[in-house]
């Protein structure tokens, strides 16, 4: 059994409590996070923000701190041993993959994620996979500063459209099933992965085709994307033997974490 839950214990009498953003990342969200505390003069008096952009400047400011924020850093054991005073480590975002979750738990330290669904980020992430995937049809990259350049209106190659493509979406979690909603609604044929089983029943009402293994699908994928989590069963998920299955021209998009695919291989 882990020791009590830190964050149900008060703070100590007169002090602040003191939120640490760890990492250089995301400094839109640390300067809105200040401009809120300073508006309020409850809250001005209660929190103190402090910003450790290096791993040093984080572990130097672990012993005081109260709550963390890990964007894009590892929360390891090291830091969370350091950290008496830790209750809650509060994750930007959806993943989790970069804390040690043992360590937290072992310590009474609370991790919490912002849900992709009803925080705008299903929709968010699922809109960035779509526009990456018709930037790339439509070889906006390449063939569109050139065509500016050249002052060409039309030309070679030709661009093409989501509609008839076969699109495999691999995971099916809030990301997954509403980037599959999108898609079947611009006329792709959609085919969804996950690795937990369908169920007949409680997926009924999944219009895209539904396949447990990402294999089945790849010798006939147009556009593959990638919106499962990192796990030991899906690290380089797309490798040299996955990849090769895939035919002459696919895109590939990953909307998900960097691990899940090989780098070198598909380069």
């Amino acid at each position: 059994m882990p020791p009590s839950w830190r964050f149900l214990q008060p703070l100590a009498s007169g002090s602040k409590c003191r939120v640490v953003f760890a990492g250089p990342h995301f400094q839109a969200g640390l300067a809105s996070t200040k401009a809120l505390i300073h508006r309020s003069q409850d809250l001005s008096d209660k929190v103190e923000i402090v910003h450790a952009p290096t791993a040093a400047d984080l572990m130097s400011a672990a012993p005081t701190a109260d709550i963390a924020l890990p964007f894009m850093e590892f929360f390891h054991s090291d830091f969370i041993r350091a950290a008496p005073r830790l209750r809650l480590i509060q994750q930007f975002g959806v993943g989790l993959e970069r804390i040690d979750m043992d360590e937290a738990t072992n310590n009474g330290v609370a991790v919490s994620n912002v849900p992709a669904i009803g925080s705008g980020n299903a929709e968010s992430t699922a809109e960035h996979a779509l526009m990456l995937s018709m930037m790339l049809l439509r070889h906006v990259t390449v063939d569109l500063p050139r065509r500016f350049n050249q002052k060409e209106l039309g030309g070679l190659p030709l661009p093409s459209a989501l509609l008839g493509k076969n699109v495999t979406v691999v995971g099916y979690g809030s990301v997954g099933s509403t980037l599959c909603s999108y898609l079947i609604h611009m006329g792709a044929n959609v085919t969804a992965i996950r690795n937990r089983k369908w169920c007949h029943i409680e997926d009924a009402g999944v219009v895209a085709k539904k396949l447990p293994c990402i294999k089945q699908a790849l010798p006939s994928t147009d556009v593959l994307i990638l919106a499962c989590t990192v796990t030991p069963a899906t690290w380089h998920l797309m490798n040299s033997e996955t990849l090769s299955l895939l035919p002459d021209g696919a895109i590939v998009v990953n909307v998900s974490r960097g691990p899940l695919v090989e780098h070198a291989a598909i380069l």
